[in-house]
């Protein structure tokens, strides 16, 4: 069949075609992703799809072309192959094609291992193979390119040098490096210790302690408190909207007073009402009224004293 006659097969179908070599194990292939890319690759110069099977290699992650299909697809081309020496010393061939020419093409074991080579274990197993097939792919890469496209054979893309993994510099081995060179250590967050308050709010506030002048209440942050439920025969006889108003009046009061968050508002309250609070919420109607009357009576005082905040 002529190339230019070839059907052209779907992208589904060759997905298709891709999965079920993938899945029959019967080629060396490392994905269908892989498989469908070989496949389109021969689509493109006009083979059958499944020709990438028979032809091509996935080699540390690269396309490779077989050597003997590198070397039918060259004949196929035109071109010309004439073994001159072939076995595990020495392979030379001479290559020739209307369009480029004509060129003998020689490898040795002795240049193989200059190159550094034959340590790879195929080699050392296979010799005349893998002298023929750099023949072959050096020859025709040489006379007619056209054919591999920038592909190397399988052979040689095993001899391909690994890409160095970098160095990493441990910090412990820093005893010869200039100081500029040492990496810095790794940040860690410092745990700031807790300050013990041996003074509370409402001592403060309340007894022989009064406030700084410096404190402004400006700068408070006020924490909203949860709410505890509350049991019917302790419910305020107030409405909660009532009470909720009443709560947030007597919080801007106890800022204004000095306090800076919901705990030092309670102990506040606490020392006002003369008894523990669970929140804000647990004062009665009467105790509400209680704090409202001494927070104010704190502001007057300061006020009377010609104090303008905390």
């Amino acid at each position: 069949m002529d190339k230019k006659e070839l059907q052209i097969i779907p992208i589904n179908e060759l997905q298709v075609m891709a999965t079920a070599a993938c899945k029959s194990g019967l080629f060396s292939m490392p994905s269908p992703e892989a498989a469908l890319t070989l496949m389109l690759l021969c689509q493109a110069e006009g083979l059958h799809p499944i020709q990438a099977l028979r032809q091509y290699h996935i080699i540390k992650g690269r396309p490779a072309m077989r050597a003997d299909a590198m070397q039918a697809a060259f004949q196929a081309a035109g071109g010309n192959i004439s073994w001159v020496e072939r076995n595990d010393k020495k392979c030379s061939a001479e290559f020739s094609h209307s369009q480029g020419g004509k060129i003998l093409v020689e490898w040795t074991i002795d240049m193989a291992a200059k190159a550094g080579l034959t340590n790879n274990p195929t080699w050392q197993k296979f010799p005349r193979a893998m002298l023929s097939a750099r023949c072959v792919s050096e020859g025709v890469r040489a006379v007619y390119p056209a054919v591999v496209c920038g592909l190397y054979t399988p052979e040689e893309v095993q001899d391909f040098d690994e890409q160095p993994k970098p160095k990493t510099q441990p910090r412990g081995d820093v005893k010869n490096m200039p100081a500029d060179k040492i990496p810095a250590a790794p940040k860690q967050n410092a745990t700031v210790p807790a300050k013990t308050q041996t003074t509370t709010l409402a001592d403060k506030l309340t007894g022989a302690n009064k406030p700084a002048d410096e404190f402004t209440p400006e700068d408070a942050t006020v924490i909203i408190e949860p709410v505890p439920e509350v049991k019917a025969a302790e419910r305020p006889q107030k409405s909660a909207a009532q009470m909720a108003n009443e709560l947030m009046a007597l919080r801007e009061l106890a800022i204004k007073v000095g306090c800076k968050n919901s705990v030092e508002i309670k102990e506040l309250y606490e020392a006002i009402a003369g008894r523990a609070l669970e929140a804000a919420t647990s004062l009665s109607d009467a105790e509400r009224e209680a704090v409202k009357a001494r927070l104010l009576e704190i502001i007057a005082e300061k006020e009377d004293s010609g104090q303008n905040g905390y």
